[in-house]
């Protein structure tokens, strides 16, 4: 049986996300990815997070994560400012809000930005 992916209890299709804010913690996460991962990974800015989160073409599924009932959303989108498909975390605990936290945020592999290019056509 195939059920409608729901976050916290709010179909995927049904969240409004409109915003994004992002912590100094959290802030300090993404743009120190490039000396915490693998040589070549890139930093990212929390602008080029939020244009992401924010596309209107954006394709959204559910993060990992055990606790399926406080894990984060998990948004590809096109960041016009850095020209590139981001990979962008990010949750909330009124999903009914248009408010969203921002968790993480990295480049696409190549792989997963075809797939984002395929599915938005």
């Amino acid at each position: 049986m195939t059920g409608i992916a729901r976050y916290k209890g709010v179909p995927l299709t049904e969240l409004r996300i409109e915003a994004v804010r992002w912590s100094e913690e959290a802030i300090a996460h993404i743009r120190s990815r490039a000396s915490r991962k693998n040589p070549g990974e890139q930093s990212v800015e929390p602008e080029w997070a939020t244009e992401a989160a924010l596309d209107h073409r954006r394709l959204v599924r559910l993060g990992g994560g055990e606790n399926k009932a406080t894990r984060s959303l998990v948004v590809l989108g096109w960041s016009p400012s850095c020209e590139r498909v981001l990979k962008v975390w990010i949750w909330t605990d009124e999903p009914s809000s248009d408010l969203w936290e921002g968790a993480s945020a990295a480049f696409t592999k190549p792989s997963t930005e075809n797939r984002y290019w395929k599915e938005i056509q």
